[in-house]
């Protein structure tokens, strides 16, 4: 696996809705270059869940396999 530097800066969110600080999108992994997420860090919490395939997630070092039908709960 290729090392992937963290940013300093923390990812920017931009909320749906200012009455509840929530984001939600509907993505492929196979949209973004590499079929990989880049490494990034908020301040707030994400759950990702898997509807095909599976995912390896990366989290603070430790790698998680998350197959179709399955989420993580991260506090990034």
């Amino acid at each position: 696996m290729q090392r992937q530097e963290f940013s300093a800066d923390p990812e920017r969110v931009a909320y749906d809705s200012a009455e509840m600080p929530l984001y939600i999108r509907n993505g492929k992994l196979s949209d973004y270059p590499n079929m990989a997420f880049v490494c990034h860090w908020h301040e707030d919490i994400e759950f990702l869940y898997v509807r095909t395939g599976r995912v390896t997630y990366n989290v603070n070092g430790e790698l998680y396999t998350i197959n179709a039908g399955e989420g993580i709960f991260i506090n990034a």
